[in-house]
């Protein structure tokens, strides 16, 4: 998996995205973030995210309505001319068999943390579903196949996530 804007991982991006100002428990680490959703373990240590899921929970709670599909988490990302971005990433660590994955759940999930996050910064058009490293390759193909080879629905492992934007 590259790189190809050389986006990097960014903790000012992510702390200082207007959501926080709402939501200011929604920052999280994003070690602690994959234990929970079934990771055995993780290469993050002091890295955080906004989490998706614990804002659309409070939301939810405080307008008496039924939670929405989100990703799990984002964070913010710099290229060299310091241009921010926001990289959306859903946890499927506990998944067997990625014939279960539904398109449109998937879809709900991009569309409805977009909704959440607004339009600043700019939300990359890459969207990372982590899988355990076991069934990483079929849950590639099993995207490939559902998106018809669209490249921005990406069916990654914890390691790889870590490589493209935390070096």
């Amino acid at each position: 998996m590259d790189n190809p804007n050389n986006l990097n991982y960014c903790i000012e991006t992510t702390k200082n995205h207007p959501i926080v100002l709402l939501h200011k428990d929604c920052i999280q680490n994003i070690h602690d973030v994959c234990l929970k959703d079934g990771a055995k373990r993780t290469g993050f240590t002091t890295e955080v995210c906004i989490n998706i899921d614990a804002i659309e929970a409070a939301d939810a709670k405080k307008n008496k309505k039924q939670r929405e599909r989100t990703m799990d988490f984002c964070f913010g990302v710099k290229s060299k001319n310091n241009k921010p971005n926001m990289v959306l990433v859903e946890l499927r660590l506990n998944y067997k068999k990625v014939v279960n994955l539904d398109k449109k759940e998937l879809d709900e999930k991009i569309t409805h943390s977009k909704d959440i996050l607004g339009h600043s910064p700019i939300i990359l058009n890459k969207y990372y579903f982590v899988f355990q490293t076991n069934i990483r390759q079929q849950a590639v193909y099993y995207l490939r196949r559902l998106y018809i080879n669209k490249n921005d629905v990406l069916g990654i492992d914890l390691d790889e996530l870590q490589a493209i934007y935390f070096q």
